[in-house]
């Protein structure tokens, strides 16, 4: 595997290991704590694994523009990201605690938002797959949008 193919693989590995821990957050599978901005052990490094693996897909998909051909691995960049956003959008947040209140029932990013990103990553994916120049240099900034999104989602106390 060349240079640039282990570089999509370690990028997809830490999107992918926020995007498990966002979803066992959602889907309850942690302690949450009990007094309000507890949250669930782990957070921090979640948090710095998500902002990590979100930026570097961002940098990977735009210097993989240039490459010929770049790994199929590529065409997975923005859909991991957009899997991030929507698993960080039904994550409960932990600024209410010890209510169970989600991320998306604050009104504060509407799902439209979420949805749509989502459906866009998943054609910049297939696009990648065609066209990949053209695809990663679209999915480069869609990668940001869904990063801003995602932290976007959490703030607004």
């Amino acid at each position: 595997m060349k240079r640039s193919g282990w570089a999509v693989l370690l990028t997809l590995t830490v999107l992918g290991a926020a995007t498990i821990y966002e979803a066992a957050v959602a889907l309850g599978g942690l302690d949450l704590g009990s007094l309000p901005g507890e949250g669930p052990p782990g957070s921090g490094i979640a948090g710095v694994c998500a902002a990590l693996g979100l930026i570097s897909a961002a940098v990977v998909a735009a210097a993989l523009a240039g490459i010929r051909n770049p790994t199929p691995l590529a065409a997975l960049l923005a859909p991991a990201a957009a899997a991030f956003l929507v698993a960080r959008f039904y994550t409960f947040d932990s600024y209410y605690l010890p209510t169970m209140i989600r991320l998306s029932e604050r009104d504060f990013l509407p799902p439209v938002v979420v949805f749509s990103l989502a459906g866009l990553a998943i054609a910049a994916g297939i696009l990648v797959r065609a066209r990949p120049s053209l695809g990663l240099a679209l999915s480069a900034p869609l990668i940001l949008i869904c990063a801003l999104a995602a932290g976007y989602a959490g703030i607004g106390h």
